[in-house]
């Protein structure tokens, strides 16, 4: 499974230091984080530095119900060089549900997001959608089919020839009903002139990383939908996936994706809505494939002088180790740390035409990841919340629900 970078604001030398590092193979580039004239600029120079680096634009259409909201926080989206309509050639403005109920209406605004596309030095158009938030058997699922089943069709209109993914952005909450869903999934399958993959995107109830996967069958569906499209022959593509990366290649997806701020590596549109209150800077935080999860900084220097296992032993380790007293490691470096071990993760538990040996190897890498744990309780060192073990059996019983859905084998019943 490919990784790629989830842009946002502050990019710095991030992502180029990671593809220098062989860290991530790409970057989707988010349209709310910078003016278009910076990203354009970006791609040219990141892509004359790193020519087989694969760059894509997520359009983030499915902020325009927001859009209609006093302090809306849509950044590039709208206002002076934005994608905003109005600005030369953009695509976004403010839209009720009103506006998107005709096949007409869902004609003008891809044609308008796929020319924006077009003009940009992408490796393929990610056709927009909006967000279906409530249930696949409702009006917001009805025009979302609208908008993937003329995706391509109006991809041969404005760039033929361009590959193009179109976005499908869904709520937990809309993924419960299993008849719903493989309802949903047959009539998107079986289109007469489909797209050529999808840019899949659940929907958090919070924009943060989920310490635990307290909605029921939320990673099961998201591994079905990426089982279902690559055995359909689509190209598919997870954003803001993190550390549930590993699990969805094991399930098919051709890539995923994660960024360096909280709101990058958990999809939630809480990133567009009126800011209330402030948010404190997040702790530093380190990511240990033993344990298939991050932990703080200040855990991992009492635990790792005990249990040197829980380190990675990659290169990006140095970032963390004998550093001054007080310090912390930056953000940046916490990044590429992210990435090389989601990249390691994504080596381990994918096991390429072979469902059935990667559903296996991410119950071995869970066994193993809990017994670390059980020897550290053991010890008397304990771990918060947001590091603890509280995840695996949560992530066991999702794979296994998926083994379920999926009519394959390879399931685990150990807790």
């Amino acid at each position: 499974m490919k990784l790629y970078a989830q842009y946002g604001s502050g990019p710095g030398t991030k992502i180029t230091e990671a593809l220098q590092r062989g860290l991530i193979e790409g970057v989707i580039m988010g349209a709310k984080d910078e003016s278009a004239s910076f990203q354009r600029e970006f791609m040219k120079k990141l892509l004359q530095a790193h020519s087989s680096a694969r760059v894509l634009f997520d359009p983030q259409f499915y902020a325009c119900f927001i859009a209609t909201k006093d302090r809306a926080r849509l950044g590039g989206l709208w206002g002076e060089d934005s994608h905003g309509y109005g600005e030369g050639g953009g695509y976004f403005r403010p839209l009720r549900r009103r506006d998107l109920e005709k096949e007409s209406d869902a004609v003008r605004e891809i044609e308008r997001c796929l020319s924006y596309q077009s003009q940009l030095p992408v490796d393929a158009l990610i056709s927009p959608n909006i967000v279906i938030r409530r249930s696949l058997d409702s009006m917001e699922a009805a025009i979302a089919k609208t908008f993937i089943r003329l995706s391509a069709e109006r991809r041969d209109v404005v760039a033929p020839g361009k590959p193009v993914l179109a976005t499908l952005a869904v709520s937990s909450q809309a993924l419960a009903d299993r008849s719903e869903l493989l309802a949903f999934l047959d009539d998107i399958t079986l289109l007469d002139n489909p797209p050529d993959g999808f840019y899949l995107l659940l929907e958090s109830q919070e924009s943060t990383v989920p310490n635990t996967l307290a909605e029921p069958d939320m990673l099961a569906r998201w591994m079905l939908l990426n089982r279902a499209f690559k055995v359909n022959g689509f190209e598919v593509v997870n954003g803001y996936s993190d550390l549930l990366s590993p699990y969805l290649g094991a399930a098919g997806g051709d890539a995923g994706a994660a960024g360096w701020h909280g709101t990058l590596k958990s999809f939630s549109l809480d990133r567009f809505e009126p800011l209330d209150g402030r948010k404190g800077r997040a702790s530093a935080r380190y990511t240990s494939t033993k344990l298939l999860k991050s932990i703080k900084w200040s855990e991992l220097e009492s635990v790792g002088g005990v249990f040197p296992e829980v380190w990675n032993n990659l290169p990006c380790d140095a970032f963390f180790r004998d550093l001054d007293e007080d310090s912390e490691p930056s953000l940046s470096h916490q990044a590429l740390q992210n990435w090389e071990s989601l990249q390691a993760m994504n080596r381990l538990l994918a096991v390429p035409g072979d469902p059935t040996a990667a559903i296996q190897a991410c119950h071995a890498a869970l066994n193993e990841a809990q017994a670390t744990y059980a020897a550290i309780n053991e010890r008397g060192l304990t771990l918060r919340d947001k590091s603890n073990s509280q995840h695996l059996p949560a992530i066991k019983e999702e794979i296994n629900s998926f083994v379920r859905l999926a009519e394959l084998s390879g399931g685990d019943s150990t807790q």
